[in-house]
């Protein structure tokens, strides 16, 4: 009697265990129902997205380990980060279309502030021309892209090629007209001249209470809660006077228990004070909301580094890594919403009856950015892939230049060599 007994308790636990499986590959293999919120032209990535590889030595990226290795070399990168370089083939394959770069191309005397020209030769930085970087906002981010260039030049053991350039730190590097060849930190789809390098913010954004991307991702890694324990609600701080698509965003949310969002003064120091929420605090809530700003926006690579959903409206501006934004499907990594933020509520309230598929969208935005291609080694990874995909297309650059000189007691005429520019150490 007592074997028949665990005979049957056996059955039924066997049982069980086969439904229990059943019922668990069906939820993991199901379609995300907030595919069916989506507009139809957006149902999926527009191609499939790489997969990250082993070198043939057998390593791998582990983002506990190599997150901070600005060393990779460049098999390693490329196994790593198989899909951070489409921005950089589009910009080379348009040149190849188009004609080599030229000295004039890097000529920055038609803008008159927030651009700078660079010389990269035998791995040595040189400033050739800076203009109208001495204001505090483009000093702090000229600075920072130089220092994050040159980071990813010298932790590299080889050589790289010499290349001269120009960047531009403004928001929009030519606000009008669409001639210039020039390093810019976001384009619109037809300014397909400009090349997009890592944005400053990857080095620091004082004004943002950024000072260090480094510091900030170790100070989220060491604070952050489970999504589960996080606030479920939408969060969002910033300036209104900037376009309507925040002021819709307020108008969308206002007195809703689901939204924490609110409008920055950055004039008004004391309610400044109140309603600013730091970088690590944004972390503490389960969504999230990018918007664009005067053009691009620097918040979205932040908020990223959060293991929450973010939520971002139809995209203007390009960023050199956007293309790896995946809106619906198995891999979908964010949720997009139209650009007046109209459906928004009918998305948020989905999400709040369907916890465990805002947790999944927020896990795969993590395993995407956080943790691959938004690390400190991706951006190094990113400059250099740049430096090499310019030097292909573009000018053999000259280290000196060949200045005529007179002397004034003897009248006798002569040519000297001149090196150009002043060392990245000693202009910063």
């Amino acid at each position: 009697m007592l074997s028949f007994f665990a005979r049957r308790v056996s059955t039924v636990a066997a049982v069980t265990a086969v439904v229990f499986l059943i019922i668990f590959f069906t939820l993991l293999l199901r379609p995300s129902h907030i595919d069916t919120l989506l507009p139809s032209d957006h149902f999926s990535a527009p191609h499939p997205l790489p997969v990250p590889q082993n070198t043939t030595d057998g390593w791998s990226f582990a983002a506990r380990r190599d997150a901070r290795n600005y060393a990779l070399s460049k098999e390693q990168c490329d196994a790593a980060f198989p899909g951070l370089y489409d921005e950089i083939y589009r910009a080379a394959n348009f040149r190849d279309d188009v004609g080599p770069v030229t000295p004039e191309d890097v000529d920055i005397t038609w803008r008159a502030d927030g651009v700078v020209r660079v010389l990269l030769y035998q791995n040595q930085l040189y400033i050739v021309d800076a203009r109208g970087v001495a204001r505090h906002d483009y000093r702090d981010r000229s600075l920072a892209v130089l220092h994050s260039l040159n980071r990813a030049v010298e932790t590299f053991p080889d050589l790289l090629p010499n290349i001269e350039f120009s960047f531009a730190v403004d928001d929009m590097a030519e606000p009008s007209g669409n001639s210039k060849t020039i390093w810019s930190l976001a384009r619109l789809p037809e300014k397909e001249k400009q090349w997009l390098m890592p944005d400053f913010g990857f080095w620091s954004w004082p004004v943002t209470g950024a000072e260090s991307y480094n510091e900030l991702r170790r100070q989220i890694a060491e604070e952050e809660d489970y999504f589960d324990n996080k606030l479920p609600m939408v969060m969002w701080r910033g300036a209104l006077n900037v376009n309507k698509e925040r002021k819709n965003l307020m108008e969308i949310t206002k007195d809703k228990d689901w939204a924490d969002v609110k409008d920055i003064d950055w004039s008004n120091k004391t309610l400044l004070y109140e309603r600013l929420v730091s970088m690590v605090d944004h972390c503490k809530y389960k969504y999230l909301i990018h918007t664009e700003g005067r053009s691009y926006s620097g918040r979205l690579k932040y908020i990223q580094n959060c293991e929450s959903v973010i939520i971002i409206p139809e995209l203007a501006w390009i960023q050199n890594y956007h293309h790896l934004l995946v809106p619906s499907g198995e891999q979908q990594n964010y949720v997009l919403v139209e650009k007046d933020f109209s459906d928004l509520e009918e998305k948020i309230t989905y999400l709040l009856e369907h916890d465990d598929e805002a947790n999944r969208i927020a896990t795969n935005s993590i395993s995407m950015f956080r943790d691959r291609y938004l690390t400190q080694a991706a951006q190094a990874c990113y400059w250099r892939e740049l430096i090499r995909s310019w030097a292909n297309v573009s000018f053999q650059p000259q280290l000196y230049e060949e200045v005529d000189s007179t002397d004034e007691v003897t009248g006798h005429s002569s040519t000297t060599r001149k090196l150009r520019g002043t060392t990245f150490e000693t202009y910063v």
